[in-house]
């Protein structure tokens, strides 16, 4: 089976992102959204977030770079279960508004991670 790098999808009017069969598996065990290097927002599977990002975050506390990225990532972060019914994950408003993303969105895999635009978003 071919795997998935990009997918395009319609908000509900709840706010709720339905991750497309194919890859619901990925993150069974749960989702974290935060904000992105840039206007854009990253979609982890949670044992990704777990396994990969949180060590990256736990560096010296007197380093600078690592407390700069803790704020980046942790700064509006939420972390979710996957609706299993519908495979879907409400993404808060405040996510939203930062990536610019009105309905309609992009998410590309980057990775082990995904990331979520705007459509017309610059990379």
């Amino acid at each position: 089976m071919p795997s998935i790098d990009y997918f395009e999808r319609k908000l509900d009017e709840k706010r709720r992102l339905t991750i497309p069969s194919e890859l619901r598996n990925e993150f069974a065990g749960g989702v974290i959204l935060t904000r992105g290097f840039g206007q854009y927002l990253h979609l982890y599977p949670k044992n990704i977030w777990d396994r990969e990002v949180e060590p990256a975050l736990s560096g010296s506390i007197l380093d600078e770079k690592i407390a700069d990225l803790n704020v980046k990532f942790r700064r509006g972060k939420t972390e979710a279960d996957l609706d299993q019914k519908q495979g879907r994950v409400t993404i808060e408003q405040h996510l939203l508004d930062y990536a610019g993303i009105n309905r309609e969105l992009v998410a590309v895999r980057a990775g082990a991670y995904w990331r979520l635009m705007a459509p017309g978003a610059d990379v």
